[in-house]
């Protein structure tokens, strides 16, 4: 018996600053531990980590669903008993769902170990929990540009709601892997980013939330302003 547990990276988790982002054109959001509907920026982004992920711009070039796994050279030279094509079942890691991307032999999918989602294991793909790629693969069209950064920390709008997600540092996610406590590593740079994202409410920025966010660390949604509603502002 062998396992393909370990053949692509994980989303939804941890992860050393790297993130997706979809753009979608639509009102929500999946984000790395859940989906929260609540949270509408327009683009969708996915934590996620490994060692090979491609940055830059691509798209989604095709979805399948049930689909068979053909390991890519860089697994087979590694693990050569691993067979030319594992059809889908159980066995197989994609999961239920895949996405294939603009990269070749790059994908997002599901997976058959939920267990693993959010480890520090990759070749370089963007495995998601099942019930996250079912519903990622019925809402994102062929064709929708993808975008993976390197950085530790994304903003954006949410309606009139500031929201700024700071991803653990690289020797964090090696701390959670293991299941140690986690030493503090406050991000860099986050509050220009914040400052940037803001712009032209940036006075309005919560501070001191921030800060906090920069130290901790989650990954999670963090609201750090909130400006006056649309017809609200008009009528200033």
């Amino acid at each position: 018996m062998y396992s393909y547990s370990d053949s692509c990276s994980a989303g939804r988790g941890a992860g050393a600053g790297k993130a997706v982002h979809l753009d979608l054109g639509f009102s929500e959001r999946l984000l790395n531990r859940q989906i929260i509907s609540s949270v509408a920026l327009r683009d969708l982004d996915i934590l996620i980590i490994g060692r090979k992920t491609p940055l830059g711009a691509t798209r989604v070039a095709g979805k399948e669903a049930n689909p068979a796994w053909y390991p890519p050279p860089s697994i087979r030279a590694e693990r050569p008993e691993l067979p030319a094509v594992v059809p889908p079942g159980p066995q197989n890691p994609l999961g239920a769902y895949a996405l294939h991307l603009g990269w070749r032999y790059y994908l997002i999918h599901g997976t058959n170990k939920p267990d693993g989602v959010g480890r520090n294991v990759s070749h370089g793909c963007i495995r998601l929990y099942p019930e996250d790629i079912e519903r990622l693969f019925n809402t994102v069209a062929v064709g929708t540009p993808l975008r993976v950064v390197d950085q530790p920390a994304t903003a954006g709008w949410s309606g009139d709601a500031l929201y700024v997600e700071v991803y653990p540092s690289k020797s964090q996610v090696e701390e959670i892997d293991i299941e140690r406590p986690v030493t503090p590593d406050p991000a860099q740079g986050v509050e220009a980013l914040v400052n940037a994202a803001a712009r032209p409410y940036a006075g309005l920025i919560d501070r001191g939330a921030v800060h906090q966010a920069s130290q901790q660390r989650t990954g999670m949604p963090v609201r750090v302003g909130q400006r006056p509603p649309a017809g609200l502002a008009a009528a200033r």
